[in-house]
């Protein structure tokens, strides 16, 4: 369903107008997935906090206030149905989720200020992009969330990342950009880089496409005792074993690294277990393989913005498998 229609039925809903079929398909919508239901939840509070009251008695005045919620500049002359309040105020619900939409691409959630700072997240199968206060450009990747303090940028320029993010910094000579990901923090002034650091993933990756930067690895008993620093330039990277507490420095392959931000899936010689873990994260499925070959598989490929029956299609090809995809459940069979 189109997210446009999806969030005009809640429009509907919120100021009681929804009909049978509209509350249907909103309540399927929201066992779909908790970020559907948190969505929903922003919208609802969005829409009680406007304390507009449509069993008012005066309706020509609680119309007016609904006008003056959505700026319109029109004023009724003559008395106004209920009705007639109750669609306006589902057009004010709308132009909320316009908002909401734009300023929360793929459902990345956003919480309010608070001690603990902003979070920004996205759940398997969705990505996003924004800016830091600073003017930093940050594509967050599927399965990753993002940290900072509510006063980033005023003192300092640090955030908390797990999972994969592309950094785009702005560069500010007095404040280092500092990103924490697990025991390691890598530090830059002006550069572009990707972390990857999947709490589920045996590895650490950081890996620098321009400028140069830090990485400190802190013991993991620690967090203030570093045990190695490292630097890098454009073009290397250093990987983290987290099963033999070992660090490699190399060069790295720009192009399987951060084309993901594009949108792109890259796969050269890739094992296939390593496929089936990106594909979980691309599109945001479980995966269920059957008869696996004992000899490892491997895989090249690049898909851009393909969706998921056309990427296993032409897997399958040379792979010899069969695939079934019901909903987010995908069945995996080699032939």
């Amino acid at each position: 369903m189109d997210q446009s229609e999806i969030y005009e039925i809640i429009g509907f809903e919120l100021s009681g107008n929804a009909d049978k079929h509209q509350k249907e398909v909103l309540k399927s919508w929201m066992e779909e997935s908790e970020s559907n239901v948190k969505a929903y939840n922003v919208l609802r509070e969005t829409w009680e906090s406007t304390n507009i009251n449509l069993n008012h008695p005066n309706e020509d005045i609680q119309f007016k206030k609904v006008l003056y919620k959505i700026n319109a500049s029109v004023r009724p002359k003559t008395f106004v149905s209920r009705h007639f309040i109750k669609i306006a105020a589902s057009i004010s619900i709308i132009l909320v989720s316009v908002w909401f939409l734009v300023y929360n691409q793929s459902e990345v959630k956003q919480l309010e200020a608070s001690v603990s700072g902003i979070e920004k997240s996205n759940p398997a199968g969705q990505k996003s992009n924004f800016l830091l206060p600073d003017g930093t450009k940050v594509w967050l990747n599927a399965e990753s969330k993002l940290r900072y303090s509510t006063d980033y940028g005023k003192k300092d320029r640090q955030v908390e990342l797990v999972g994969e993010a592309f950094f785009d910094v702005k560069k500010d000579a007095s404040k280092e950009f500092v990103v924490k990901s697990e025991n390691f923090t890598t530090t830059a002034l002006g550069t572009s880089f990707n972390v990857q650091a999947f709490p589920n993933e045996g590895y650490i990756n950081v890996s620098l496409v321009e400028g140069k930067v830090r990485v400190d690895q802190y013991r993991a008993d620690s967090a203030v005792d570093i045990s190695s620093k490292t630097y890098l330039r454009p073009g290397e990277q250093i990987i983290y074993d987290k099963s033999k507490n070992s660090l490699k420095k190399g060069d790295f392959n720009a192009l399987e690294t951060t084309l993901w931000k594009d949108g792109i899936l890259y796969f050269d010689d890739t094992p296939f277990g390593d496929i089936v873990v990106a594909l979980e994260r691309w599109y945001g499925v479980k995966c269920s393989v059957k008869n696996a070959p004992e000899k490892e598989v491997l895989f090249s490929g690049v898909f851009e913005n393909e969706n998921l029956n056309n990427v296993l299609d032409a897997m399958s090809y040379s792979e010899k498998f069969a695939h079934k995809i019901d909903g987010k459940s995908v069945i995996i069979e080699f032939k």
